[in-house]
């Protein structure tokens, strides 16, 4: 009925700074995943010397609509990445699975 799922990651860049990354997912049965998660890599909190706009946070949740008894369900996706500059990175996603 419920289930918490744990993840991490490591990304060796060539042409930018090493990421460690670690995300959290709460599910409730498969109607609906909440996601939290943070990346990393060296000079994240300095503005001055950070090598991407992205600043570490991220969230998102699923919510997945059965329709009918058949198992076929419509999923709804959002996603949010923060930055500087800027207010963020949004993401939306709609889809059918038959």
């Amino acid at each position: 009925m419920h289930r918490v799922t744990i993840a991490g990651d490591f990304t060796s860049n060539s042409f930018s700074n090493d990421q460690f990354s670690l995300g959290l997912e709460y599910g409730f049965k498969t109607y609906f995943m909440l996601r939290g998660g943070f990346t990393y890599e060296k000079d994240i909190f300095s503005s001055d010397l950070r090598a991407t706009v992205f600043t570490g946070p991220s969230a998102g949740f699923t919510v997945e609509i059965p329709l009918g008894k058949t198992g076929k369900t419509f999923g709804l996706d959002y996603s949010y990445r923060a930055t500087d500059p800027f207010s963020g990175t949004h993401s939306f996603g709609a889809r059918f699975n038959l």
